[in-house]
């Protein structure tokens, strides 16, 4: 059993309302089911647009974590084979704890904003 309700729900007014303004205009049904359509193909561009932002962040996020805890084990390494071993014991330590440290405070301390607020903001 399907139900309408006369006052219309959603984004588009009822079919009973749309005739009406037909029968002011007869475009005007027309145009703003056009309107509506055009609304709905922006909102989702910029959700795309906001996903691919995102998955853009994460990727660059993870390739520069990758270089900064590289670039710490191989100083680590030299300075363990060239120095102290107690300092070498101390960079590696930090070139790997210290990206994971952050990704952990960032994710329990850090305010983010979700998608749909950033949507709403554009």
């Amino acid at each position: 059993m399907v139900v309408i309700d006369p006052n219309g729900q959603g984004p588009l007014p009822s079919p009973a309302i749309l005739r009406e303004y037909g029968a002011i205009n007869p475009e005007l049904p027309t145009l703003v089911v056009r309107q509506f359509v055009a609304q709905s193909t922006h909102r989702m561009e910029l959700e795309t647009l906001v996903t691919h932002g995102s998955e853009r962040r994460m990727n660059r996020g993870q390739i520069f974590t990758f270089a900064v805890t590289a670039f710490g084990l191989g100083l680590s390494a030299l300075v363990g084979i060239h120095g102290s071993a107690l300092v070498a014991s101390i960079l590696a330590i930090v070139a790997i704890g210290g990206p994971t440290t952050a990704f952990v405070l960032a994710r329990t301390f850090g305010h983010k904003t979700s998608d749909a607020n950033a949507l709403s903001h554009q």
